[in-house]
């Protein structure tokens, strides 16, 4: 029987990490359904980085290093790695955006799969080529150099930017923490992708040892970091680094029920309730009557602002904001729902008491704890 000899300078340092976010996934999911909030993608993130660190624990417990038993694994976890940058960066992009950019995603897509192309040429080529050669070296530094590249995308140009706007915006403790993670996480892939290069040129040795123990712990700390901030306060998901100038929730027939204007920066607004909720009314009408629309206005935009309408059954929620975001429409499509739930034997009633409703905007709240409502 062979006794492999176990480095555990790599198997202990990845059992903790899982063991930990394993954890942080427990709290997560428990305060996600709690408070009703479906983070799909950033639980995703969390996942595939549990996945990937357990993976690490197992390959270097079970397999020797240059056996095709490693390699395999090896790929694997660097796979599913990459998945997670994937689903971070998706998780970043609803923060800001409705859709996501073709041109980001393309790029993303085309980094991953390079990434792919690469782990598992040297899974199929494993008995074809030796540990140095040179196809080998060539399609590890591939998959490498494609998978820090993606690293630095997601994290150094959209995650900095995203961050950096939120703390701009709100100058919260919470925005800077995150601020800080994804500038960690840049740092430590930055360092990555020049030492993978340097090295496939040359040894290197002093100073670079340092350098490389900070790549590869850099990441795994900026992970935990930003993981901190939302296990928390699950609210910061619906943190937006924009003005949000007031809320509208009237009847499908126009008729106002109550409105919530919000402290902004640098923008103000006035709203006429009846103007407004008149105008959104004959717009409808218009889209139903002459454009023969089956469905309702649920955005209008021009430069600098946006309205943006979630419908239910009874009732239209409106928000005016400098920007509309995936992280809002899910938000506001939450709040129709709930609003129409607590209220249906009033809404169904025919008094125009609009007093019943007041309570709505506790819910509104509830969801959006970050936009304070301003005094009338």
């Amino acid at each position: 029987m062979v006794i492999l000899a176990i480095d555990w300078g790599v198997v202990l340092p990845n059992i903790f990490g899982s063991v930990f976010l394993a954890i942080l996934i427990g709290i997560f999911i428990f305060h996600s359904q709690k408070q009703k909030r479906p983070v799909v993608y950033f639980l995703a993130t969390l996942i595939l980085a549990f996945l990937s660190t357990l993976l690490v624990a197992i390959a270097w417990v079970i397999f020797e290093e240059g056996s095709f038993g490693m390699q395999l694994m090896r790929s694997i976890y660097l796979t599913i790695s990459g998945l997670q940058l994937m689903t971070m960066f998706v998780f970043l992009e609803n923060s800001r955006n409705v859709k996501i950019s073709a041109r980001r995603l393309v790029t993303c897509v085309g980094l991953f799969m390079i990434q792919c192309f690469g782990l598992w040429s040297l899974v199929g080529f494993y008995n074809q080529i030796t540990l140095y050669d040179p196809f080998n070296m060539a399609f590890w530094l591939m998959a490498k150099v494609a998978f820090n590249l993606l690293a630095l995308f997601v994290y150094g140009v959209r995650g900095i930017r995203i961050f950096y706007s939120m703390y701009n915006y709100t100058k919260e403790r919470k925005s800077l923490f995150a601020l800080i993670s994804v500038i960690i996480l840049t740092i430590g892939y930055g360092l990555s992708f020049v030492i993978d290069i340097l090295d496939a040129i040359q040894d290197l040795s002093g100073i670079w040892s340092i350098l490389k123990i900070i790549a590869d712990t850099f990441p795994i700390l900026g992970l935990f970091v930003v993981v901190l901030v939302y296990v928390s306060d699950i609210t910061f998901v619906y943190r937006l680094p924009f003005n949000h100038y007031f809320l509208m929730v009237s009847y499908k027939s126009g008729l106002p029920i109550f409105s919530i204007p919000f402290h902004t920066k640098g923008k103000t607004m006035e709203l006429q309730e009846n103007m407004f909720s008149g105008l959104m009314s004959a717009l409808n009408t218009v889209y139903n009557t002459i454009l023969f629309s089956k469905e309702p206005i649920d955005e209008i935009q021009s430069k600098g602002i946006s309205l943006f309408s979630e419908n239910g059954q009874y009732v239209s929620a409106i928000v005016a904001s400098d920007q509309v975001s995936r992280v809002l429409y899910r938000g506001m499509r939450q709040f129709v729902m709930e609003f129409e739930e607590r209220f249906e034997s009033e809404l169904k009633s025919s008094d125009n008491y609009m007093d019943h409703f007041q309570e709505g905007k506790a819910i509104f709240q509830r969801i959006f704890p970050f936009l304070i409502p301003k005094e009338k």
